[in-house]
């Protein structure tokens, strides 16, 4: 899940919230991560990456708590496999 939260924020210019992904494309690669197999060391590596990515382009991590909600509220309760 920690991949497809640095998808969303990878594809998202607060400076032009026009431009990136479009919700497809975005959908698809969110897609084809989440069925990917990784461990739990790797899903906590890639979360840690995250946050650190994150604030060094300047965004405030905490957010990413926030953007997980929103995606689970819009995955309907449906969890992959």
């Amino acid at each position: 899940q920690g991949l497809s939260g640095a998808a969303v924020m990878a594809a998202y210019d607060p400076e032009n919230p026009n431009s990136g992904l479009t919700t497809a494309q975005l959908a698809a690669m969110i897609s084809g991560l989440v069925n990917l197999k990784y461990g739990r060391d790797d899903e906590l590596q890639s979360d840690r990456l995250g946050v650190q990515f994150m604030t060094e382009a300047g965004y405030d991590p905490r957010a990413m708590v926030s953007l997980m909600e929103i995606l689970a509220s819009a995955s309907e309760g449906n969890r992959p496999p």
